[in-house]
């Protein structure tokens, strides 16, 4: 399952239902502490590793460009902070 590929996008797909210790410390490392919760990660040997272990509450793939648009599009938000006031005035000592 996506060999040879660098990043992985992971979701988690079921609650806390049955959880062990160790899994449920997995999904707070992969910052997945809640249904639905997606992420991107690098596909390393150990990510892989741990993915294997918490398979029954992700599901994962790699990411296609027309799928990081739409994320972005649906999802993404930021904040664009108002210029600041150009000061060529040096006589102005506020």
């Amino acid at each position: 399952n996506s060999v040879g590929v660098g990043m992985v996008f992971v979701v988690r797909v079921r609650d806390n239902t049955g959880i062990s210790p160790k899994v449920r410390t997995v999904l707070a490392r992969f910052r997945l502490q809640r249904q639905f919760y997606g992420v991107f990660l690098p596909y390393t040997q150990a990510n892989r590793k741990l993915l294997q272990l918490v398979e029954p509450w992700v599901l994962y793939g790699t990411p296609t460009r027309g799928m990081i648009q739409d994320l972005l599009n649906r999802r993404a938000y930021g904040t664009i902070q108002p210029p600041q006031p150009e000061n060529n005035d040096n006589n102005n000592n506020n």
